[in-house]
């Protein structure tokens, strides 16, 4: 699947993740198929909006009003995506530090 929203846990540390994994909710902003509850792994904050997803965890629970949504509980998501997701906010952020230093007016 693919990141649609990354928001903070209900417990301290951790982080909701929804995932899209069916045309439908691709197509439609803020409609996820999967949540992973509970992720504790820190770069998981790295994660933006069409990031590919590859995970494991344990199913808690399900919906289907108004639409299909699976709960996965204590899931761990690939480190390997994490860590591109961190490498990425990084490079980015060091990009926008450059060309903030571009635009100060040198004296």
């Amino acid at each position: 699947g693919h990141v649609d929203s990354v928001q903070k846990g209900s417990t301290p540390k951790s982080y909701d993740v929804q995932i899209n994994i069916t045309p439908e909710s691709t197509q439609q902003a803020g409609r996820y198929d999967i949540v992973l509850q509970d992720s504790t792994q820190p770069d998981v904050k790295y994660l933006k909006p069409g990031d590919a997803l590859r995970f494991q965890g344990t199913i808690a629970s399900y919906t289907t009003t108004p639409n299909f949504i699976l709960t996965v509980n204590d899931a761990k998501i690939d480190p390997s995506v994490l860590r591109a997701a961190r490498e990425k906010a990084e490079a980015a952020a060091q990009e926008a530090k450059e060309k903030a230093a571009k635009r100060k007016p040198q004296r």
